[in-house]
């Protein structure tokens, strides 16, 4: 495995120590090590992090890398040192969230004997029926796998030179704040891409041989994110030959509560058994106006359609500069593949918000549909004003879904 190239004399780090790295914000090129330090590390590796010997009261900077763990079909972030070796990322309501504590030993032994962040992290739940098989992770409520009875696999299996992610649901905001900070009723919070349920560990709350429910609720590590009494529920369904994503976000506090939700779903290009150009073609047939991304915001300019007539041939070229968002008009259905062969129709509901993303030279496209999109140029920092934000009332609950059929 990789390791750091500082002596562990020098760095006065201690095996026996108390090692605390706080993953909140986790986003490619930034990390956080709350309390401790902030490192920017560049597409998912560097060599700044922090630690802290409680024995001795003192900070120690560490050589290391990042990346990810491959393991029971999921992939799960990892920092690693030759002095401290695994340290999974890990963020739930039951280790602290936003902390992964290890106590005595190395790391790597720690993976090994201490079952309870392991566990919570590698929990895996997989529903089939005759047509498909899915397999969801805890960590983020993630479906990680969508197979065909012939062993397809029609889901992006992540590659760290590229991306790592699968499926990540979007909570409680869509895209990035400036700096990754912003303003709730006027307080600030640190919040960052894509808000922070994609990196939590979620409750398995029903399991049944074609469904799944995982459960996120509000805990005090949330609440000094984002300060409201939140239940997030990830419902996975098969129903024949379509896997149905339901979100279901319920207001259990006594004011109302803005948020944005999305999905992030990322799926082969090509796909199985496919060949030649790749299209997606809306069932609209509408041409909507496209937006793209500036230091993480949007600006005012509506760009022209790169649809033409609902159809367009995708190429890798087109993300150059990022995703292409479309604010409205993309409809709530769409097929993707070739002229012919198999190819994946792809719906979804109460979601106005549309993108497309992949990085250019990966074998994935992001089907994107949201409620919610990054801040506009000009605009204030409070969640409230973020384009398209939802608003929910006290006691009440919303559902927001994809789905994705395979055909052929």
């Amino acid at each position: 495995m990789p390791g750091g190239g500082a002596s562990g004399e020098a760095a006065g780090f201690k095996e026996d120590d108390l090692a605390i790295f706080a993953p909140i914000g986790i986003e490619e090129g930034q990390w956080y090590a709350r309390g401790f330090t902030r490192a920017g590390l560049g597409h998912n590796y560097g060599t700044l992090l922090a630690f802290k010997g409680l024995s001795e009261g003192r900070k120690y900077g560490v050589d290391g890398q990042m990346g990810p763990i491959h393991a029971h079909g999921i992939t799960v972030p990892w920092l690693w040192s030759k002095y401290s070796g695994f340290l999974p990322i890990i963020m739930s309501d039951r280790t602290n969230l936003g902390r992964s504590v290890y106590r005595g030993g190395t790391m790597r032994d720690k993976f090994r004997s201490d079952t309870k962040l392991p566990e919570i992290a590698m929990q895996l739940t997989r529903i089939t029926n005759d047509e498909l098989t899915v397999d969801v992770a805890a960590l983020g409520a993630e479906m990680q796998s969508l197979q065909t009875r012939d062993g397809r696999n029609w889901m992006w299996q992540g590659d760290a030179n590229f991306w790592t992610g699968r499926s990540p649901i979007l909570f409680p905001i869509v895209g990035k704040a400036i700096n990754d900070s912003l303003q709730i009723n006027g307080e600030r919070f640190q919040m960052g891409q894509h808000g922070f349920a994609r990196r939590c560990a979620f409750e398995l709350v029903l399991e049944e041989a074609s469904r799944c429910i995982y459960r996120l609720s509000a805990s005090d590590a949330t609440l000094q994110m984002y300060p409201f009494d939140f239940q997030l529920d990830i419902e996975h369904r098969l129903v024949g030959r379509s896997v149905i994503v339901t979100a279901t976000v319920a207001n259990l506090g006594d004011q109302p509560m803005p948020f944005g939700v999305g999905f992030h779903p990322a799926f082969a290009w090509p796909l199985p058994g496919a060949s030649g150009a790749h299209k997606i073609r809306l069932e609209n047939q509408n041409a909507p106006g496209m937006k793209r991304l500036s230091g993480g915001v949007f600006n005012e300019e509506v760009l022209p359609s790169p649809f033409v007539d609902g159809e367009l041939t995708l190429d890798h070229s087109q993300f150059v500069d990022d995703a292409m968002v479309f604010m409205e008009g993309a409809g709530e259905a769409l097929v993707y593949g070739p002229d012919e062969g198999p190819s994946l129709r792809f719906s979804w509901s109460n979601l106005p918000n549309f993108a497309l993303w992949t990085k250019p030279g990966a074998g994935f496209i992001c089907l994107e549909p949201w409620h919610g999109t990054a801040a506009a140029q000009g605009m204030s920092d409070e969640l409230a004003d973020r384009p398209y934000t939802y608003w929910l009332e006290a006691g009440d609950s919303a559902s927001f879904a994809f789905e994705a059929e395979v055909r052929g």
